[in-house]
């Protein structure tokens, strides 16, 4: 595809099934992984999701070699990102979370841009992004305008270009109205500055306590201490734009059903 494009405008999208369900990978890669001396930490070890993350880095450098080959690494885009955290324990490292679930280790990605001439290589950016962004920055990057009004995301040019730049947005918002396993239930969460408010629907539906916990991810990255007991005012506020956002988006709300 990119071969056959390489003198005219393109776009490829790559879904790579690593690391996903189902863990298959080659045995004698699994091998090199399972028999490697210090592989085991914490008690855990998967030699399986090693070697299907070694399979995705080589097929992210096959698609960048070719590129190079080709001579248009240039005026080539290239965006690695990926769309959630792990499927297995809760506690996840560096983060706590999981696949399905709120915290920082379900939603806090790698994303990675090469933009030759624009990003500065080995820069970093701590602005906070979210996967609706994606549309109106292509968009921006290939000088396409659109008239819909309704867009969730902004365009990440201004950060791309000087990674000390704002984007002008306030709050970032995700929402999960289902039940994953027996454990996780409908939930939400808003990050806003330093803070992130995380809210229980169940909870929230029935007035029970403990329908929100409030973090500072600035001094508590991994979500280890709870302030929705000690900050009120805030918990209060995030949660009335947390629901009119909902609200204002048409998003699927949880009802209270009598019997």
């Amino acid at each position: 595809m990119i071969k056959g494009n390489k003198d005219k405008p393109f776009f490829c999208y790559v879904t790579h099934n690593s690391i996903h369900s189902p863990e298959l990978e080659r045995a004698e890669l699994i091998a090199k992984y399972k028999d490697r001396p210090g592989a085991k930490k914490g008690g855990r070890l998967n030699p399986v999701q090693a070697a299907m993350l070694e399979t995705l880095d080589k097929s992210v450098g096959t698609i960048c070699k070719k590129i190079k080959e080709l001579r248009i690494e240039r005026n080539t885009i290239v965006v690695f990102f990926s769309d959630n955290g792990q499927n297995g324990p809760m506690e996840g490292e560096p983060y706590r979370g999981c696949k399905g679930i709120l915290y920082e280790g379900g939603i806090r990605m790698p994303f990675i841009v090469k933009w030759p001439g624009v990003v500065k290589a080995g820069s970093v950016c701590d602005e906070i992004m979210i996967s609706n962004d994606f549309f109106p920055t292509f968009n921006e990057i290939a000088g396409v305008r659109y008239s819909a009004e309704d867009i969730d995301g902004v365009s990440l040019v201004p950060v791309l270009k000087d990674v000390g730049a704002n984007l002008g947005r306030d709050s970032v918002y995700w929402h999960f109205p289902h039940y994953r396993k027996s454990t996780i239930g409908p939930h939400g969460a808003m990050r806003k500055g330093r803070y992130k408010l995380v809210e229980w629907y169940e909870k929230s539906a029935f007035g029970e306590e403990g329908a929100f916990e409030l973090y500072d991810l600035v001094d508590d990255p991994k979500e280890q201490n709870d302030f929705a007991g000690s900050k009120p005012a805030i918990v209060k506020a995030m949660g009335a734009e947390f629901a009119k956002w909902r609200r204002d988006v048409g998003a699927q709300e949880m009802k209270k059903v009598s019997n």
